[in-house]
């Protein structure tokens, strides 16, 4: 099966069986809901409706629950095949994309090797700069929000992304 993950069209069929999978259980999910909503003639046939016919929907959402993490897994381990060198060097070159401009607000102060701005994350609204840039490792860090790290992790955090999105937008 490993060995298979690695082709084009093992990952295909990874993506396919995923995206079946992801739908039958949207289904089910709504096949609950509309089960939960209808009424039924007398207490026993509440009963025995909720035991048998509810509880096996139940059953059955989450064991696609089950299969869809299991399928995510396997697209997560296609995705990791490939040429990891290209990757590596790939990701060295977005780490080298100088961090001050990246920031959209202007130098509130500068020293040597060292540039201050107001914050730029979205979790923190600041007024004074604390957000330092180090040149010569090209890194940041916020004394206010005590976050810190370099270009990839910056990029990261103002757009909200993941690793693999921020790393091919920087370097194109």
């Amino acid at each position: 099966m490993v060995e298979y993950l690695k082709t084009r069209a093992g990952r295909k069929m990874i993506r396919d069986k995923l995206e079946e999978v992801s739908e039958e259980l949207s289904i089910m999910k709504d096949e609950l809901s509309l089960l939960l909503r209808r009424k039924r003639a007398s207490p026993m046939a509440e009963w025995w409706y909720q035991d048998l016919v509810i509880t096996k929907v139940r059953e059955k959402i989450k064991q696609c629950e089950r299969e869809v993490r299991r399928w995510k897994m396997y697209d997560s381990f296609s995705k990791g095949y490939g040429a990891k060198h290209e990757r590596k060097l790939d990701k060295e070159s977005a780490k080298q994309f100088p961090v001050e401009e990246l920031i959209v607000t202007p130098v509130m102060g500068k020293s040597p090797g060292r540039l201050k701005f107001c914050c730029p994350l979205p979790e923190h609204t600041d007024s004074t700069p604390s957000f330092v840039v180090y040149k010569d490792s090209n890194s940041y860090y916020c004394f206010g929000c005590a976050e810190g790290g370099d270009s990839i992790d910056l990029y990261m955090k103002i757009h909200q992304c993941d690793f693999v999105t921020a790393v091919t937008s920087l370097i194109t």
